[in-house]
């Protein structure tokens, strides 16, 4: 990959208290990596807002939508022809800025092949040059692993196996594990894991870095085939912390040190954010983007 500037598009994280933190304890270059938190739909005018982005910014070496479904707006990501659309004005974006695109995509409820259990039509697999999902075992929810599910331009890259240890991913080396075997198709005749089972892992992996806000966790728990119901069976069963922030609830897993504050205690304290110049010149659109290290 070339080098140059990684911007992250995400609407839904928090780029003081969620996204700088991650990337602070993996030792990123803050210099480099810019955040566009305002919501907005990949459609004409959506499009032009990208690439309006990364022209100010050029050179860009990575460009992520996270997640993929919050650009779609009005657009039903299960309908092949709307897919297309939105899929074809990415592959173009990246053609003309020659740069990488990630687009990351949460998991559906179902039995289905790893290639089908992406959120939305398959459409969105068949666009990509390269698939990869990351999940646990089921057997051992501490053991992760990124397997390579699709690819059209090289070999597949070896599984790889990981671990999160205070919010840091820490690599582990190869691993046996299969896209299947994090689907639990292996497990009791390819059964699928009880309701709660699932719930309960979808909590895990959702509060692995910390608090999250609850409507956020409610609202994926939903997208993915959870039940009301199901996520707070769940929820008591791990024993979710609720904290109310402002006029905004967040959920947290209660695991590790904390400060006199009630936060983790690894977690490093926030400097603030300076705000670059809006991209169409005015503030009265606040469409502004975040670098990710100092003045």
């Amino acid at each position: 990959m070339k080098k140059g500037k990684i911007v992250l598009f995400s609407s839904e994280e928090d780029p003081s208290d969620t996204l700088r933190p991650k990337c602070e304890r993996h030792g990123a270059d803050l210099s480099q990596i810019y955040v566009y938190p305002e919501p907005f739909e990949l459609n004409s005018d959506g499009l032009v807002t990208v690439e309006e982005v990364l022209s100010s910014l050029s050179p860009v070496a990575l460009v992520v939508f996270d997640t993929l479904q919050n650009y779609f707006g009005g657009k039903d990501m299960n309908k092949v022809n709307e897919v297309a659309e939105v899929m074809t004005a990415i592959q173009s974006m990246a053609k003309r800025f020659s740069c990488a695109v990630i687009c990351v995509r949460h998991l559906k409820k179902g039995a289905d092949k790893a290639n089908y259990r992406g959120m939305g039509s398959i459409g969105i697999t068949g666009a990509a040059r390269s698939e990869v999902l990351l999940g646990s075992n089921p057997k051992n929810t501490a053991e992760l692993a990124m397997i390579h599910t699709k690819s059209n331009c090289a070999p597949y890259g070896q599984s790889l196996g990981f671990k999160i240890e205070k919010g840091v991913l820490i690599p582990t080396g190869p691993t046996a594990l299969t896209a299947d075997d994090l689907m639990a198709l292996n497990l009791s005749g390819s059964e699928e894991r009880s309701a709660l089972e699932e719930a309960v892992e979808f909590l895990i992996e959702s509060l692995r870095y910390g608090k999250v806000p609850a409507k956020k966790i409610q609202r994926e728990a939903n997208e993915v085939g959870i039940s009301e119901r199901t996520l707070k069976r769940a929820k008591k069963e791990i024993k979710v912390e609720c904290n109310k922030v402002g006029d905004q609830w967040f959920w947290s897993i209660p695991s590790g040190p904390k400060n006199e504050e009630g936060q983790l205690s690894h977690v490093a304290p926030l400097a603030p954010f300076p705000v670059l110049a809006p991209l169409n010149g005015s503030d009265d659109e606040n469409q502004g983007i975040f670098n990710m290290g100092t003045v």
